[in-house]
């Protein structure tokens, strides 16, 4: 039963999309999608180097967070007071 649901659906979603795109109303904007506009929107907004600059800035910033997380866990286990 769940395979003819599974087949209605498909038979569904994609008459509703073909008729969606012939009219002109479809709009297939994913999240990733989306997230990929962002990123485009503030690189442009954005010269090399600030980008660079930002990207070392995040990327010390998940270094230090890896480090203190390793620490707290050496302590944890060696009973460092």
């Amino acid at each position: 039963m769940s395979l003819f649901k599974a087949i209605w659906r498909f038979i569904h979603t994609g008459g509703r999309v073909f008729s969606e795109t012939t009219y002109g109303d479809y709009i297939a904007d994913s999240p990733y999608i989306e997230q990929f506009r962002k990123d485009l929107e503030k690189s442009s907004k954005m010269s090399g180097s600030a980008i660079d600059r930002e990207n070392l800035r995040g990327d010390s910033r998940r270094i230090r967070q890896d480090m203190r997380k390793i620490f707290n866990q050496h302590k944890k286990s060696h009973c460092y007071e």
